[in-house]
């Protein structure tokens, strides 16, 4: 069941208490990240547990990250904080959210049925996203059907040979990110 709540937080003043990793500086993430220690699933957890309650409390949001995994956000934040190392992770996290909430799924989509090895969801929305980007480059003829079929399997295919990614035919994080992130937001993950 998916509810819609108005979003109302912090005091009268807009002040709110932050808690757990969320006081953490972005050099406390870099150095777990760099030694890839159980830290570093905690920075990654608290991350997930922000975007959940964003999702609900966001007007208008069913997914702000619509596409992207946990490890791929990670990668952005690492190279936004990297030039930010004293900066709260919750702000880090927070400018993430400014910049996937442009790109959000506003309204409820299906989960598409993807061959193995894919490990995270693919909303019909964003297949269709994909599919009409691949047409507008002209990998893709016909109509945008939402489904992972052969010819988006080819498709995708082509445009992966073309951009030096692994070409598995298959809507991953790489090939996402090339593909639906306009090129001046590609670095950083588009976080300002």
């Amino acid at each position: 069941m998916v509810v819609s709540t108005a979003a109302i937080g912090g005091d009268t003043e807009g002040r709110f208490a932050i808690k757990g990793y969320g006081l953490r500086t972005c050099s406390e993430f870099l150095q777990a990240r760099q030694a890839r220690s159980p830290e570093y699933l905690r920075f990654g957890g608290w991350l997930n547990g922000y975007l959940t309650a964003s999702n609900r409390y966001e007007s208008r949001t069913f997914d702000l990250a619509s596409w992207q995994d946990t490890p791929i956000m990670a990668s952005w934040l690492a190279e936004y904080c990297d030039g930010h190392d004293q900066l709260p992770f919750m702000e880090a996290v927070g400018a993430l959210v400014n910049r996937l909430g442009e790109d959000r799924l506003q309204d409820f989509s299906r989960p598409v049925e993807l061959p193995q090895p894919m490990s995270s969801v693919l909303y019909e929305a964003t297949l269709r996203r994909a599919q009409a980007r691949l047409v507008e480059l002209g990998y893709l003829e016909g109509a945008i059907s939402g489904e992972f079929d052969p010819e988006t399997n080819a498709a995708l295919q082509a445009y992966q040979r073309a951009e030096d990614l692994k070409p598995t035919g298959l809507p991953d994080q790489s090939t996402l990110a090339k593909l639906l992130q306009p090129a001046a937001a590609v670095g950083h993950g588009g976080i300002r």
